[in-house]
């Protein structure tokens, strides 16, 4: 045994207690990430081919997901952060749904004018890409943001 494993130890069971108790949430939760990865796998065996039929965004799986991590997220994780960072999160919480909205159309722009992910090096196009929508969706929500009516109903 390693002659750390007993200071690993006791660090752990300071760093336990501070989570709140496992709920049929967080089951859920777990359930619907092997389920997602499990049928997949298995429909993607059955038909010779790759695939993602249980990756879509509206299905109950990737809802019970996202709602986990959610809510483990919101009641366990405690960072310590400046008020300026503090600050750049919430906006970011502010036009995240927006960003969500229309990034997939910039998705569409970036591949059918510019850039085709996988003919150049993907471990290169797709971080670039990633980062170039980010800023351009941010941008788009920014700017329907300073529009008074747009504001007041949808942002």
């Amino acid at each position: 045994l390693p002659d750390d494993l007993p200071a690993t130890l006791a660090a752990f069971q300071e760093w336990l207690p501070q989570f709140q108790p496992f709920s049929g949430l967080d089951a859920a939760g777990i359930v619907a990430v092997i389920a997602t990865a499990v049928l997949n796998g298995a429909v993607g065996y059955r038909l010779d081919r790759a695939g993602s039929w249980f990756f879509g965004n509206l299905l109950p799986n990737t809802l019970l997901t996202t709602m986990a991590i959610f809510v483990f997220c919101r009641y366990n994780l405690n960072f310590n952060l400046s008020e300026v960072r503090q600050k750049k999160i919430a906006t970011i919480g502010r036009y995240s749904f927006g960003i969500y909205l229309v990034h997939a159309l910039f998705l569409e722009i970036l591949h059918k004018n510019f850039i085709f992910y996988f003919q150049n090096d993907p471990a290169i196009m797709i971080p670039v890409a990633s980062v170039v929508v980010f800023f351009v969706s941010w941008a788009a929500v920014w700017a329907l943001d300073q529009i008074p009516v747009v504001k007041k109903y949808l942002i």
